[in-house]
C-alpha cells in the first residue's frame, strides 16, 4: 500500500475528514509538490479549522432556532411594517 494511501486513511480514521480532502487535491496539483513542508502542512490545517469552524457555526445558527434564515440585506427597518 502506497504513503498515499496510508497517509489518507490514517487522516479519516482520525476524523480529519477535510484535512484529508485537501491532500488528496494537493497530491493532484503538481505545483503544490515543490512547495516546503510547514507551507503545505499550513494549508492542510487551514483547511480542516475552516472546515470546523464552518460546521461549527452552521449547528450555532440551526440550533439557535431563529424563526427563518434571512441575510441582512434582507432585513427590513421600515416603521410601516408593524
Amino acid at each position: 500500500m502506497s504513503t498515499d494511501i496510508q497517509n489518507l486513511n490514517k487522516l479519516r480514521e482520525l476524523r480529519l475528514n477535510a484535512m484529508a480532502t485537501a491532500y488528496e487535491l494537493q497530491q493532484e496539483q503538481a505545483k503544490l509538490q515543490h512547495l516546503a513542508f510547514d507551507d503545505r502542512f499550513g494549508l492542510l490545517l487551514e483547511s480542516e479549522v475552516s472546515t470546523r469552524n464552518s460546521r461549527k457555526l452552521n449547528r450555532l445558527v440551526k440550533s439557535a432556532g431563529f424563526p427563518e434564515v434571512a441575510a441582512f440585506e434582507d432585513y427590513d427597518a421600515r416603521a410601516s411594517r408593524g
